[in-house]
């Protein structure tokens, strides 16, 4: 029979001696490796016992918008410029101009 492992619960190890009941009532007795949420096991039990591995957590990435704006240098004119504030445009732009070079550089990425 061949044991699997839940890989969303962490691993924990018991170095106490003696044994006790989880919250979900199983016994873990010392040195035993056991799988459970740290919800599950008493208050009175967490400081013998060791994380053995971290639970995997799902990382999410929060797009921006635009990683391009305009900025404003005269009256009706602008600058493209990037996150970094680099300029990346040649000359001066008007609003609209300015506009359609940001959603071209956006398509781009």
């Amino acid at each position: 029979m061949e044991r699997t492992i839940k890989s969303d619960m962490p691993i924990w190890k018991y170095i106490g001696k003696g044994s006790f009941t989880t919250k979900a009532g199983v016994i873990i007795k010392s040195n035993q490796v056991f799988n459970a949420l740290e919800d599950d096991i008493p208050f009175a039990f967490r400081d013998v016992i060791i994380l053995q591995n971290e639970p995997k957590q799902e990382v999410t990435e929060v797009q921006q918008d635009s990683f391009y704006s305009k900025q404003e240098v005269i009256k009706g004119w602008y600058n493209v410029v990037d996150t970094e504030g680099k300029i990346l445009n040649e000359k001066k732009l008007r609003s609209d101009a300015a506009d359609e070079l940001i959603e071209e550089l956006n398509n781009i990425k």
